[in-house]
């Protein structure tokens, strides 16, 4: 697939632009989740991905927005049908990493390069940045992570100098800011996504210290999640997150290559291996959830997006 010609490459993404088309009847099923459909290949028409997806979202108006290694923002259906495209103000000095939507149909881009975050309209309308390069309130170096909670403050995670997390209000107002680097409590290696809780809590992708921590949304250590491994409940590298409508916890693993869902009662259900085919990955970036329930991964290595159903217990 990826020593296509350009013209071929190109007629082959606006074959994929018109979205996934019907689901299978036959769909795989692996532990917690089950394969809808699949959309995207490597290249730079409109719904193909240049260097692989690595961040999505799904907007308040039910569209998924998705940002490549290129630094494109494409608008898609649920389905996979390409809507929209947009690009950053620069990246020249390289891509963003995140990209979130809020309750009122807004979107805000981690501009990891460029050290600030973009805020958008749904429609690519650029509407405010803030920050700069530093270590200091409302500085960044390296930021990789947004999430946005239920009254629009803005969370922020980078690993560059600081290892922290940065609380911002909707104007991009500094309010609070909390971590370290290090593997204690409330310390991280490389804090990556970031997801909100049913609760208001702050789900926090410790991607090199291989768990996950969650605090309360001003700092406190609420508790810790996983520990290195490959079994049940452990963790190689997450990078995405996501809480689902019941309050169920979805991991993504970019080291296993898998999905984990950990339930309100503690037990663990694991989806999920490394290939090409449905339900497998490679390098997998970031996941999102949707109002149905449904999931979004990013497969970045597959240069595709892979929508999958959560099966209920």
């Amino acid at each position: 697939m990826y020593t296509l010609s350009l013209a071929v490459c190109v007629l082959f993404c606006a074959f994929l632009a018109a979205g996934c088309g019907e689901e299978a009847d036959n769909a795989a099923r692996s532990g917690c989740v089950e394969f809808v459909c699949t959309w995207g290949v490597r290249g730079t028409a409109d719904g193909c991905f240049a260097g692989g997806p690595r961040g999505l979202t799904v907007g308040k108006n039910g569209s998924i927005y998705t940002i490549d290694k290129a630094g494109r923002v494409q608008e898609f259906s649920q389905e996979g049908r390409f809507i929209s495209a947009w690009w950053p103000p620069d990246v020249s000095a390289g891509r963003p990493q995140d990209i979130e939507a809020d309750g009122v149909g807004n979107l805000y881009i981690a501009d990891t390069h460029y050290d600030r975050v973009l805020k958008y309209s749904g429609a690519g309308e650029l509407l405010a940045q803030w920050g700069k390069n530093g270590s200091g309130p409302g500085e960044f170096v390296y930021p990789v992570g947004i999430a946005v909670d239920r009254t629009g403050n803005v969370y922020v995670s980078e690993y560059g100098a600081a290892h922290r997390i940065q609380k911002f209000d909707p104007e991009g107002r500094f309010l609070l800011e909390w971590g370290a680097f290090g593997e204690g409590d409330g310390e991280f290696n490389r804090p990556q996504d970031l997801a909100v809780g049913r609760a208001g809590e702050i789900f926090v992708a410790d991607s090199c210290n291989h768990r996950i921590q969650v605090f309360s949304s001003d700092g406190k250590l609420l508790r810790k999640l996983g520990a290195a491994g490959d079994a049940p409940g452990q963790f190689r590298y997450p990078y995405g997150l996501a809480v689902a409508p019941d309050g169920d916890v979805v991991v993504l693993e970019y080291g296993n290559s898998r999905v984990q869902v950990i339930h309100a009662d503690g037990s663990v259900e694991c989806s999920g291996k490394t290939g090409r085919g449905d339900l497998e990955f490679n390098s997998p970036w970031d996941v999102a959830i949707g109002a149905s329930g449904d999931l979004y991964v990013a497969d970045t290595q597959n240069f595709r997006i892979q929508r999958l159903r959560l099966v209920p217990r």
